[in-house]
């Protein structure tokens, strides 16, 4: 769907994104932002209500989190995170000093100038080859939960001795030191930490539910909680002016709801008349945002409209975090938001593999809000429900169960298509490229598709390695050749206008057939992207067979010309059919026309008449992580159907 024509019913959103971003801003640069950071410290309250969960609640969170994660593990990982030993965007811990530099960018060793003021920096422009999201995944101060549900079992261990001694804990001096830290080298509106506003929100979020932690402790001081209610207001302040309101709405604003709404939930639970005040006016003002957002960003199906599992599991996550504080204030969401965010669970439980993995379509930068252990399965997005469900509580994410849905699901908007039993699971995106034409984080992936069979991913999606440290490799890997669909004459399927637009969505995709059982899958698509190009809709027809022991994909691929063109008076035009493969395979060429791909636990062949080749390629399989995959592929034309079988067994 196209909507960048002129509408004069988009009027006032035109109107809304002028106030939000050229009026407020300009505001606030002028005026509100001296006022701001002249406001002492002393100016606020010593005292902190927790938002999230209070201490009397800490022996349920105790006994919940030692269900995923043992005493051991949690102990182990607050003592990497008091020695800032971290793995952002790594396989490895990558150590950041006894003292944090919160500018730089410890994986190509460059640093952001923070003498400048934020809206002078141009993030968007590598420094030195660095990237801006390894400062600022830094800067989120996600470790903080770590150190707090380390601090819970010390709590209970002390209990449980009935210690008379106070409990003197190193996660808490480390909590109190790495915020004053932060507060030291990022004073309000200076530096890369305050040029994005969405960065702002998720940092408060951590803050606020550390502060549910710790608000206790003994070691926490009169200074210290009036600081850290001094910045928490800047944060709120600088986001209420800074609204990243844009012509099509996403992931990024939506954060910008979700940090006023706990933002604003938090000074709500504070005594001081002045801050509740203030909290209520900044909770209105997200929740606003965010009921609008909802209904503007979810299809009805539950599919966030930026087509990318990982950003829907990203915003999935923001809209929780602010209904749960929603619900601590007693202001809830209305029920139709929380039916539209159940719809959104039960894609991910849908899209999710039997051992959990998930696919990777669109862009997987591996966003969360809130982090819950160092090394996360990126590819796991059941997990973080589990931990989630600890946190804000089953009345909102649901339990994770046995109960797995029907072994075949269309979402009818979004237009995914997924089949599977306990041994295969098949994904196929038969939709538009996301976000109402505007691009955002699809892909050029239409009739694409994932396999997973006996434990193995065979067919993936490239990922995604990097945004703007390297803008080749982040082009390619969102190109059409870099997914398991046709690409005609090196055209793209949508022609890009940026690292996150595309000129115009003329995909206009069809869902022709549909059938499904449990022993297999008929599914016929098409799409129109190289139609006002070549003058033929590229047409996909697949049929899936699976068991317990074996299975089988063909896939024809065929070219149907307009209604205004016979086949004889249209120009041939060579295209390729790509199949992207992990580096976890090993892949042999028995024939021309047959390749042998060999998986720790399974084997699998691939043929094509017309004859097959392979080549190494770039995939990522999160972000930061760029490696050597094989992309198979076949030559096809306009003029002729292809045909291409995919068998596997053990």
């Amino acid at each position: 769907m196209n909507t960048r024509t002129f509408s004069i019913k988009k009027i006032p959103h035109y109107l809304r994104v002028v106030w939000h971003r050229i009026l407020r801003p300009w505001w606030w640069k002028l005026f509100r932002k001296k006022h701001v950071r002249a406001r002492l410290a002393a100016d606020f309250p010593a005292r902190v209500q927790p938002l999230f969960f209070n201490s009397k609640e800490h022996s349920l969170q105790k006994s919940l989190l030692c269900a995923l994660l043992s005493d051991t593990e949690i102990h182990h990982q607050a003592k990497e995170a008091r020695e800032h030993r971290f793995a952002f965007f790594s396989n490895e811990l990558r150590a950041h000093g006894e003292q944090i530099d919160w500018q730089k960018d410890y994986a190509s060793g460059a640093r952001w100038d923070s003498s400048k003021a934020a809206s002078e920096l141009d993030f968007v422009q590598s420094v030195n080859g660095s990237d801006v999201k390894y400062v600022w995944d830094v800067n989120r101060c996600q470790w903080f939960l770590w150190l707090g549900m380390a601090y819970v079992l010390e709590k209970e261990e002390h209990t449980t001795k009935n210690a008379k001694e106070v409990l003197c804990s190193e996660n808490v001096q480390a909590f109190m030191r790495d915020v004053e830290s932060w507060q030291a080298a990022n004073p309000l509106g200076m530096g890369i930490n305050w040029a994005m506003p969405m960065e702002v929100a998720i940092r408060a979020t951590n803050w606020i539910v550390a502060a549910s932690f710790f608000y206790e402790a003994h070691e926490g001081t009169k200074e210290f909680w009036q600081g850290f209610m001094r910045s928490l207001w800047q944060h709120g302040e600088f986001l209420s002016y800074n609204l990243e309101f844009v012509r099509n709405n996403a992931n990024h604003f939506m954060s910008n709801a979700m940090g006023l709404v706990v933002l604003g939930a938090f000074f709500m639970q504070q005594d001081d008349t002045t801050l509740k005040n203030i909290g209520n006016t900044w909770f209105r003002c997200g929740k606003r945002f965010m009921e609008r957002e909802i209904m503007r960003q979810f299809y009805s199906d539950g599919i966030n409209y930026e087509k990318s599992t990982s950003y829907h599991r990203f915003v999935v996550e923001m809209c929780t975090i602010a209904f749960a504080a929603a619900e601590r204030v007693r202001e809830p969401f209305e029920i139709v938001y929380y039916q539209q965010l159940t719809q959104s669970f039960s894609y991910i439980f849908t899209y999710s593999r039997a051992d959990s993995s998930a696919p990777r379509f669109g862009d997987t930068d591996n966003g969360r809000v809130l982090r819950y252990t160092p090394f996360e399965d990126y590819n796991n997005h059941l997990k973080n429900l589990d931990f989630e469900c600890i946190f804000f509580g089953n009345t909102l994410v649901p339990k994770q169960n046995k109960v797995r849905s029907p072994f075949s699901t269309h979402f009818p908007h979004g237009n995914y298509v997924v089949w599977r039993n306990e041994t295969t699971h098949f994904m196929a995106d038969i939709g538009d490229y996301g976000m109402n034409g505007w691009g955002g984080h699809g892909h050029n992936d239409c009739l694409s598709f994932e396999l997973w069979a006996q434990g193995e991913s065979i067919l993936i999606d490239s990922g995604t390695g990097c945004y703007t440290s390297n803008t080749e490799l982040r082009n390619a890997l969102r190109s059409t050749k870099a997914h398991n669909t046709v690409m005609l004459e090196k055209a793209e399927q949508t022609e890009y206008a940026g690292l996150w637009r595309i000129k115009r969505d003329e995909l206009a995709p069809a869902l022709l057939e549909y059938t499904a059982s449990e022993q297999g899958l008929t599914l016929c698509a098409e799409h129109s992207g190289y139609f006002s190009r070549f003058g033929v809709k590229h047409r996909r027809t697949w049929k899936l067979e699976s068991n317990a022991e074996q299975g089988k994909l063909c896939i024809n691929d065929e070219f149907i010309p307009g209604e205004q063109h016979q086949r004889q008076e249209l120009k041939r035009y060579s295209g390729e059919v790509n199949l992207i493969l992990s580096d976890e395979c090993e892949c042999e060429q028995i024939s021309p026309s047959k390749i042998l791909c060999r998986f720790q636990t399974i084997s699998c062949t691939i043929s094509n008449s017309a004859g097959l080749q392979m080549e190494r390629c770039p995939i990522s399989l999160f972000y930061g992580d760029v490696r050597q995959g094989w992309r198979i592929f076949a030559p096809c034309s306009t003029d002729t159907a292809s045909e291409t079988v995919i068998e596997w067994e053990r």
